[in-house]
């Protein structure tokens, strides 16, 4: 995870995900899926279960539990490669950008 600016953003990066640094309640954890766990998808409303967003993208059962979950003190931010969370996204009031990547 780093801080960078507007100008290192790519948005079609599935490895990467770019966060509004001032959205985020740190400290940042990395785990794996736990049962019931949701997200807040970008560009919708309301939550949706992260095991239903593995079906929808077609994501094998024995991958799920490699894929790796971001979370800050409030809930998932970024289920890696696959889906960001709505309220951390980068708009146009976007001061300080983390980015967040997959290696």
């Amino acid at each position: 995870v780093d801080v960078t600016d507007s100008s290192e953003v790519d948005f079609t990066l599935r490895e990467a995900a770019f966060m509004d640094y001032d959205t985020l309640e740190f400290p940042l954890r990395v785990r794996s899926l736990n049962p019931g766990d949701k997200i807040h998808p970008l560009g919708m409303h309301g939550t949706k279960k992260i095991k239903s967003i593995f079906i929808d993208n077609k994501i094998p059962r024995w991958r799920r539990s490699r894929i790796p979950i971001l979370e800050d003190q409030r809930s998932i931010v970024w289920i890696a490669g696959i889906c960001l969370s709505d309220r951390v996204k980068v708009t146009a009031m976007t001061k300080r950008i983390v980015k967040a990547e997959i290696i």
